[in-house]
């Protein structure tokens, strides 16, 4: 098993607004692609980067778009970014098994950026750099080293159309708030306040 190779990985995290949660546990983590064209959602994503994402290529002929993603490390710069809105999100902790699934493509660092190297797991195993992935801050005086972090520690799993919903193993959120609103859903799977997740 390819999963079997990433020792420092025990689980993969996408991170979502609890209004997609119904949709999400029903059919699964979807691509972009497909969320755009058969369903209503909630869009948390920064527009401005996901114009970027528009025009990237993973392959000769499947984009960004058509994967969906999770990252290694969800406490990153994405989440940061919302933290106005966490009574709202939620961070979804997928079993890592997800990377033995067909197509699944691995980025070594924000797929929108300029230079991301897309691999596949097993080369991805060997070669990302998981002292910088696991960090717990890209804070640092010296710019580049800064913006070195903060792509980095954004390194994606994308996995071709759809995430089964039955990899999703406990929802995170932020606070009480939070974990009474997906409550409310009912889901198969443990709710969990891990306020560290969201930087509080």
């Amino acid at each position: 098993m390819i999963s079997s190779c990433f020792a420092r990985t025990k689980f993969l995290y996408n991170i979502t607004s609890i209004n997609n949660l119904n949709s999400i546990l029903d059919y699964g983590i979807l691509s972009k692609n497909i969320v755009r064209n058969q369903f209503q959602y909630t869009d948390i994503s920064n527009s401005s980067v996901q114009n970027r994402r528009d025009n990237v290529y993973v392959t000769k002929s499947k984009m960004l778009h058509d994967y969906a993603n999770l990252y290694f490390n969800p406490r990153n710069a994405m989440l940061y970014s919302r933290l106005s809105e966490v009574d709202n999100l939620c961070i979804l902790k997928v079993d890592k098994d997800v990377l033995n699934l067909k197509d699944t493509v691995v980025s070594d660092r924000n797929a929108a950026v300029g230079g991301a190297k897309f691999m596949s797991p097993m080369q991805a195993s060997r070669q990302l750099d998981f002292d910088i992935i696991y960090s717990q801050s890209w804070d640092f005086e010296n710019p580049n080293m800064k913006l070195k972090y903060k792509s980095f520690m954004m390194a994606e799993v994308l996995v071709y159309k759809s995430i089964p919903p039955q990899l999703i193993k406990e929802i995170w959120v932020a606070n009480k708030y939070a974990y009474e609103k997906v409550k409310q859903i009912n889901p198969k799977v443990p709710i969990r306040v891990e306020p560290r997740a969201f930087f509080k």
